[in-house]
This record gives C-alpha cells, structure tokens and sequence, in this order.
C-alpha cells in the first residue's frame, strides 16, 4: 500500500473523529450530549493519531494503525446501530417513538460506514 494513502487516511480519519467526538461529547450538531461516548470516539482518534507518530520507514506499523482504528471504527457504528434498536424497541414497548434524528448520530454511523471499507482495503494490501 503506498504510503501517502496511508497517511493521508490516517489524517483524514484522526481530523474526522476528533470531530465526531467534541460533537458527541457536546451535542453540537445531529447527535445528543453524550460525553462517555464521546471520551470513546476520541480513544479511537488518538489510535489514527499515534499511527502518525510512526516512522515513515516502517509502513506495515502503520498500517497496523489504520487496520485497527478502522475495525474500531467500524465496531463504534455497530454499537450505535444496537443503540438505536434498544430505543426503537423501549419505545415499542413503551408506546411511543423514542428515536429522533439526534439519537441516531448519523456522523458516527456514516464513519463508521467509510471505515469498514477501509479496514477491508488495508486488510488484503496488509496480507
């Protein structure tokens, strides 16, 4: 894999998911105040930000990186799709909707989108 793209996605998904996180954590725009996760979603930041800090003469390190915050990434979006249910499904059981367009934090379901395309790409350049 050529090492420009590598850094240029670790760039791109460290900036992406420092953003995401100060969004959940404060409930800027499109999501609910929810600090926790947001304290998570930066762990996850800080995985793309010290894959920067490698050496640029180690590319598989990485690269190892990339895998990881991705697959992580890809793992936040599932959660949140299982948060999404749970309160689709109170709200059935209730007998009111309980999912509102904040509740989904479709900024976190869209990186999460992206990043599973990316844990796949980096998984067959990796092997």
């Amino acid at each position: 894999m050529n090492p420009r793209v590598i850094t240029f996605l670790l760039i791109f998904f460290a900036a992406l998911l420092t953003f995401i996180s100060v969004n959940t954590a404060f409930g800027f725009y499109l999501t609910e105040t929810n600090p926790i996760l947001g304290a998570v979603i930066f762990i996850n930041a800080l995985i793309y930000f010290f894959g920067l800090l490698e050496s640029h003469d180690d590319p598989k390190r990485r690269e190892a990186h990339l895998l990881i915050g991705s697959y992580f990434s890809y793992l936040l979006a599932i959660f949140q799709v299982l948060l999404i249910f749970t309160s689709w499904l109170n709200g059935r059981i209730e007998g009111y909707c309980a999912v509102s367009l904040q509740s989904i934090n479709l900024p976190l379901l869209i990186s999460g989108f992206i990043a599973s395309f990316v844990n796949d790409y980096v998984k067959k350049a990796y092997n």
